[in-house]
């Protein structure tokens, strides 16, 4: 009887060596009844076998269904995917449970693919059968599973068939001593020097963490005082803006008194144009602003009449005296600021040897405000007279000192060249009369006789 309860123990012993499906060898799979126990290294991404002695009659259960798998049975065989591609984790326990008709005595057609479809190899553990007292090793240790503290091999943390992540740091070396900083930040630097948070913000003058407050130009923390475009904190531009008001512009008052002139709105100019002795005179001009009123004095002539030009354009009156030019707009017209012909006048008589311009008594060029404008005049016209004393007469003095200007009484010259002589060449023998012998016989004496003209 002892001997045979000594049997009987070292049946039981034998049998159930593998009490839970981590005790299975590394990718190995076992029938514990109708459930299918696993314990693999790689995420299963798909299995099928055959149920050797028995039908399967349904299924149910299991990491498989956990994982979200499709288990389907047809007799003998059954099939588990995943429509969604999810994956059954690498590691051990009950894949699926099976409901059998019959008594099962095994699995065989193994088949399993990893997540990536690749076929990995997984035996099936027939441990529990009867094998006359034989010695399985399936690691190869010279150790009878049986009697093996580990079936595979202990992992860096001493973990049989482990994954090194029992003893981990957080950079995933075994037994490291990388941790994870104040950041979150497996084996980071923490808060970075002079930073307030993990960002690297810095407190702001508030002492706000990440604040957005500064100092403004006066000191002010949060306040809105800004230097203005001169550098003067809280300034309004103006200690450096030019005359037009623009900060650091480049703009001054000219000489004019305009700002960014160019000198040129204060001055007028006047000055003698085409000149016809006939009885005309234009009158040129340059005005830098326009022009409401203008006077001013020639001399040399008779004047008569002012007509046409830019006066004439504008609608102003121009008036004349015997010297004195006036031009005003009853209407408000101004002559615009430009250059051209302001006028022409008509004289009846040139009165001396030139003529000029001249401000005379009273003489001006203003604008519609009042303003007197810096005035120039220029031009002369030099008058010729005749040798009757008549500018730009017609009479002439001809080579006997006589002036007039009728020319059939010219002086001519005599036989001798001499101009207004008496001296006549009657014979016309090219000899003149004061030293021809016969001053009246072409021939002179032929006969040599003595006597002129036989």
């Amino acid at each position: 009887m002892k001997h045979q309860l000594k049997i009987l123990f070292f049946f039981f012993s034998f049998a159930f060596t593998q009490e839970t499906p981590c005790d299975l060898s590394a990718n190995t799979i076992y029938l514990d009844g109708s459930d299918v126990w696993y314990n693999v290294d790689f995420d299963i991404g798909g299995f099928q076998w055959n149920v050797d002695g028995a039908t399967i009659t349904s299924t149910a259960g299991g990491d498989a269904a956990s994982a979200g798998f499709t288990v389907q049975a047809a007799g003998t065989t059954l099939l588990g995917f995943s429509f969604t591609g999810g994956t059954i984790s690498a590691g051990c326990g009950t894949l699926t449970q099976m409901v059998l008709a019959g008594d099962a005595t095994g699995l065989s057609g193994i088949v399993f693919s990893d997540a990536g479809g690749v076929s990995v190899d997984v035996t099936y553990y027939d441990g529990g059968a009867d094998d006359g007292g034989a010695c399985d090793d399936v690691d190869a240790d010279g150790i009878c599973d049986d009697e093996d503290d580990c079936v595979g091999t202990y992992d860096a943390c001493g973990v049989c068939n482990g994954d090194d992540s029992s003893c981990s740091d957080c950079a995933g070396v075994p037994n490291g001593n990388a941790v994870i900083d104040e950041c979150g930040v497996c084996d980071g630097g923490g808060i970075a020097d002079g930073a307030c948070d993990c960002n690297g913000n810095v407190e702001d003058c508030s002492g706000v963490c990440g604040g957005t407050n500064v100092e403004d130009c006066a000191g002010e923390c949060g306040g809105l005082a800004i230097e203005d475009e001169c550098g003067v904190c809280d300034g309004n531009n103006s200690s450096c803006s030019d005359c037009a008001g623009v900060p650091n512009g480049d703009a001054v008052v000219d000489s004019c008194g305009v700002c960014g002139g160019d000198g040129s709105s204060c001055l007028a100019s006047l000055s003698l144009g085409a000149f016809d002795a006939s009885g005309s005179l234009e009158i040129l001009y340059d005005f830098g602003s326009d022009v409401a009123g203008f006077q001013f004095d020639v001399s040399g002539l008779t004047l008569d009449g002012a007509s046409g030009g830019a006066a004439g354009e504008a609608g102003f009156t121009v008036d004349v005296g015997s010297t004195t030019v006036l031009g005003v707009s009853f209407t408000g017209g101004t002559v615009s600021a430009g250059s051209g012909v302001l006028t022409t006048l008509s004289f009846s008589a040139v009165t001396s040897d030139s003529t000029e311009l001249s401000l005379g008594n009273s003489g001006a060029v203003s604008t519609a405000s009042g303003d007197t404008l810096e005035l120039s005049l220029s031009g002369s016209i030099a008058h010729t007279q005749d040798c009757a004393g008549a500018y730009y007469g017609d009479a002439l003095t001809d080579n006997c000192g006589t002036c007039d200007a009728d020319s059939s009484n010219d002086c001519t010259q005599d036989c001798n060249g001499d101009w207004g002589g008496s001296v006549l060449d009657s014979d016309e023998d090219g000899i003149c009369d004061d030293i021809d012998i016969c001053p009246n016989d072409v021939d002179n004496d032929l006969d040599s006789d003595g006597i002129c003209g036989d």
